[in-house]
């Protein structure tokens, strides 16, 4: 190989382990700081919604109150007619357009329940309260039926000081509820109820993932609710996600709003490939540039030191074959020249070697010649 070749393909490594180098390090940098921004929005998104959840309950318990106040919803319920409050609620219904929809008696008891526009039994105290310090509030909150999860109000029928009543009113915390949810935060949304799925913005796969991940016991799904600095990552197809949760503001016995969660998450690998791909991008264009200018600085410096050296092995040649006479160019750099001025010396002094050498076998002939002649 080509002493120049060695050199450019010497200089050609360096500079492409240095860009690799760089690289991974910008790459290693760009990852923490997605990391680390994406656990700050994540922090920031559960603010954000649990500070809504208030906001949305306390609008849908200043509605149920407002419906509490009908005269005739408080003269059927101060009458305690069940079936005069069906009638009625079945009038109002359509109107309401609410989920879950009851009401119950001065003593706690259902005299009316519908779920979803169907006649519904409801489980004593799940969603109508049992506690007569409350009897006269208005309570708002989200609850569990089943794998559903609702956000509910109830508000007290109250004929002059006495509650004679309760109503509530209750809305589905469905998927386009969710969806809604996303669009405004930026991040999926995964609603679970007792670790199971209730409604998710995730699609395919990783919606299958994160039922996976539900069924094999939910490392990490109470982060961001009891320890909040903890964020977990979480597997989901060729997908890795960092999440938190947080649970709404709890309606009804513990035992029921305690088994909602809704977990936040944000598209790690994802954000990392988007965020490095322009990076990415311009670095090959760089590489390419400096990797080119590189071969050419490259070239010429090595034509600069191979040129010389060149001119010293054609010298060494011209010696070897008796020409102590050929002079070669001097070069520039300091190194070389004094190296080819080194090199002229000494073939002058092996020219001038040579000569002498020369010389004394002339004598010693000379010598020789004269004993012959003097033996004849």
């Amino acid at each position: 190989m080509r002493f120049r070749t060695v050199i450019l393909l010497s200089i050609w490594f360096v500079v492409a382990g240095a860009l690799i180098v760089g690289y991974v390090m910008v790459n290693v940098a760009m990852r923490d700081h997605i990391t680390t921004r994406t656990a700050a929005d994540l922090r920031t998104h559960r603010s954000t919604l649990l500070a809504l959840f208030a906001l949305q309950l306390e609008e849908l318990g200043k509605t149920s109150e407002l419906f509490a106040e009908t005269p005739r919803l408080k003269a059927v319920a101060e009458l305690g007619d069940s079936n005069t409050v069906r009638q009625l609620m079945s009038e109002l219904q359509p109107g309401i357009g609410a989920d879950i929809l009851g009401v119950a008696d001065r003593n706690g008891r259902q005299m009316f329940g519908s779920l979803s526009g169907k006649t519904h039994r409801f489980h004593p105290r799940t969603i109508f309260p049992g506690d007569d310090s409350l009897r006269g509030r208005v309570l708002t909150g989200v609850t569990a039926l089943d794998t559903a999860v609702y956000r509910i109000a109830s508000a007290p029928i109250l004929v002059g000081a006495d509650v004679v009543g309760r109503l509530i009113l209750g809305f589905r915390i469905s998927n386009a509820y969710l969806g809604s949810l996303k669009e405004m935060i930026g991040s999926d949304l995964v609603l679970t109820v007792d670790r199971r799925l209730a409604g998710t913005t995730v699609a395919g796969c990783e919606r299958e993932g994160i039922a996976g991940w539900l069924r094999d016991g939910a490392d990490g799904h109470n982060a961001g609710v009891e320890r909040a600095h903890e964020l977990p990552s979480i597997p989901a197809g060729n997908e890795l996600f960092m999440a938190t949760a947080l649970v709404p503001t709890g309606y009804g016995p513990a035992s029921t709003r305690d088994q909602v969660r809704l977990v936040i998450l944000k598209p790690i690998r994802r954000e990392t490939e988007l965020a490095l791909e322009p990076v990415l991008r311009s670095f090959i264009l760089l590489s390419a540039a400096v990797l080119v200018v590189t071969i050419g600085v490259g070239f010429l410096v090595s034509r600069s030191v191979t040129r010389p050296i060149a001119g010293l092995v054609r010298e060494t040649a011209e010696i070897s074959r008796g020409n102590y006479d050929y002079e070669m160019e001097i070069p520039k750099g300091v190194e070389l020249k004094f190296l080819a001025t080194k090199f002229g010396e000494m073939s002058a002094s092996l020219k001038e070697k040579v000569r002498q050498l020369g010389e004394r076998n002339l004598e010693l002939e000379l010598a020789l010649r004269k004993l012959r002649e003097t033996q004849e």
